[in-house]
């Protein structure tokens, strides 16, 4: 009996798990049913926080990752629409300049056909004063012809070369008077000066243009020029004197001296550049000094000179204006007198009295040039 309670006693004890019994253990579970749901759920709630944060996580970095490749995506598309644009312009561009150049081309056919059979030369009509040279000539030289083309005449042009291949001729003058007809104007140079070179004479005009370089002689207006040299005498062109002399200031003072009136200028004579001489009539002599301002020497006693060149038409007179705002006038081999008052106050006509009175007056009486 003991044996048996005992083998039960084991049984029982034996079938019971931490000491309780399947009954207990099933209460027990029932008891904690609730906290480890409470549990689960609260692992379950955790577990999605942390799959939402994840989630969250990867949609901020995404974003982020989207901002930073959108300037550079919106940098690629606008540099596509730029390198678009341009080529369009260029495209345009190049369109426009092949457009230009068939018009040009076309511009240019039509001006020929119109020079060609439309506007041609039927008179060339030559205003030549003088005849020295023929007229036929000078427009043929010019290239002016008959049956040529007003549009392309450069009438420029051709006054150069007339007047470089005919020196006589100082001012040519163009014109075309449409539709068919060109008038040329002549109008020739005056001799002003004369260069004796021993085997003839090189003639210019007042500004030093060569007319001629192997003159046999020479008339009136032309003056003789002494103590110059010239290097370079080409017919049409600048005559070139040698270092002393420099050709504007000879040009100068032969335009001063017609601007004062002066025609009958006989001789310059510049052996001494620093003492220039101006021959007048072959009968008044101008003293200059240096040529460096003597235009203006000139313009200052233009009145003297010409009041002494009408009062005494008898003795050769010497006006010196070597003195700057001064003149100076006297017969020649006298004494000098200076011109200090107004011209009406010159002593009365010189040439109505002696020799010897002449010689006592203008060497007392004062006057200004």
């Amino acid at each position: 009996m003991m044996d048996q309670n005992e083998h039960t006693g084991q049984n029982k004890s034996g079938g019971r798990k931490g000491g309780l019994s399947a009954e207990q253990r099933a209460a027990i579970a029932e008891a904690n049913a609730p906290v480890r749901q409470r549990s689960e759920k609260k692992r379950a709630n955790e577990k999605g926080s942390r799959i939402r944060e994840n989630e969250q996580r990867a949609v901020y970095s995404e974003s982020r990752k989207k901002k930073q490749t959108a300037p550079s995506n919106e940098g690629s598309r606008n540099d596509r629409v730029k390198s678009s644009t341009k080529q369009r312009k260029k495209d345009i561009k190049r369109q426009n300049n092949l457009l230009a150049a068939m018009l040009f081309v076309i511009a240019i056919a039509l001006i020929g056909v119109i020079s060609v059979f439309v506007f041609r030369i039927n008179t060339v009509e030559v205003i030549n004063p003088k005849e020295m040279y023929s007229s036929s000539a000078v427009a043929e030289k010019a290239g002016i012809k008959e049956g040529g083309s007003m549009l392309i005449l450069n009438g420029k042009r051709a006054e150069e070369i007339i007047e470089k291949d005919f020196p006589y001729i100082e001012d040519v003058e163009i014109k075309r008077h449409w539709p068919d007809k060109i008038i040329i104007t002549l109008e020739y140079a005056v001799p002003a000066m004369a260069v004796d070179t021993g085997s003839g004479y090189i003639i210019l005009n007042s500004s030093c243009k060569v007319l001629s370089s192997d003159a046999v002689t020479f008339n009136n207006p032309a003056a003789l020029v002494k103590g110059v040299e010239i290097v370079s005498a080409v017919p049409g062109e600048t005559a070139v004197f040698s270092e002393n002399l420099n050709t504007s200031q000879l040009s100068e003072l032969s335009n001063a001296l017609s601007e004062c009136g002066f025609t009958d200028i006989t001789c310059y004579d510049l052996t001494k550049i620093s003492d220039v001489i101006i021959d007048i009539d072959h009968r008044v002599e101008v003293k200059l000094g240096t040529l460096a301002s003597a235009p203006e020497k000139l313009k200052f006693g233009k009145e003297v000179i010409a009041r002494t060149a009408e009062e005494d038409t008898e003795h050769a007179m010497v006006v010196d204006l070597t003195t700057e705002g001064e003149a100076y006038v006297r017969v020649k081999n006298d004494n000098n007198i200076s011109y200090n008052d107004e011209p009406e106050e010159i002593t009365s006509s010189v040439g109505e009295m002696s020799e010897e009175e002449t010689t006592a007056s203008v060497s007392q009486t004062p006057a200004v040039g």
